[in-house]
């Protein structure tokens, strides 16, 4: 099963764009001083149609269902501790921006 998810891994791909976003533009009514109001967002570009990195299946093409194609994205938090709670930390916030999406093809599982 495991080479199997790794012969339908789709191209994603990922950078960041120093201090390019104004925090108040994403959140507009946050309050936030104006030394503190730039953020770094992650641009991310998910092709599902392209073979993605460490792919090495050379019969991608012939998958004839893209959406059951797959990749991911992992985040070191930058902590000691394996108690986030004792660190503080209460919750880990995502923001998404979706461009280039049909609704009725958008799924999400687990």
């Amino acid at each position: 099963m495991q080479n199997f998810k790794k012969f339908k891994r789709g191209k994603l791909k990922w950078y960041n764009i120093a201090n390019s976003e104004l925090l108040t533009n994403i959140y507009p009514l946050k309050d936030v001083q104006t030394t503190q109001n730039t953020i770094t967002p992650l641009y991310i570009t998910y092709n599902p149609t392209t073979r993605g990195a460490y792919n090495y299946n050379g019969r991608y093409d012939t998958i004839p269902d893209k959406s059951t194609t797959w990749n991911g994205v992992m985040k070191y938090l930058n902590t000691t501790s394996n108690d986030l709670v004792n660190e503080n930390i209460n919750f880990i916030e995502f923001s998404m921006r979706l461009t280039n999406l049909t609704l009725p093809d958008w799924k999400i599982s687990n």
